[in-house]
């Protein structure tokens, strides 16, 4: 994850000039997202390839002086030269579970609140 660099399966990144993170997709002043290449039987979805889906977004909090530096190089690489802007990283960590579907022709990546199942050793 960008922000963090927590290792993750897909994030979402997003910036505003208020805190309202349940606001409207055009209301936000960046939102950029990812995800690793997936595999789930024969289906297969390549890196990047699908819409990340949210039900909710989590405020990004820097905490110390690397998150900071991060934070920064990120905004200054896409054109923001103030930390004027609210921050939210929402990521799914590489244990979690993501729901494919079809919606047209975009592939979304729903992000699952149901508890992982353990990593296997």
């Amino acid at each position: 994850a960008p922000l963090s660099g927590t290792p993750c399966l897909a994030y979402d990144v997003a910036a505003r000039l208020d805190d309202d993170p349940s606001a409207p997709p055009a209301s936000w002043l960046l939102i950029e997202q990812d995800h690793a290449a997936l595999t789930c039987g024969a289906q297969s979805v390549p890196a990047g390839a699908g819409i990340v889906e949210l039900r909710s977004r989590v405020r990004y909090e820097v905490d110390g002086e690397t998150d900071q530096a991060r934070a920064s190089r990120f905004l200054r690489e896409r054109g923001f030269e103030s930390h004027s802007v609210v921050l939210y990283e929402t990521i799914a960590l590489p244990s979690a579970s993501v729901i494919a579907h079809g919606d047209g022709e975009r592939i979304v990546l729903e992000l699952d609140d149901r508890p992982a199942l353990p990593a296997a050793d």
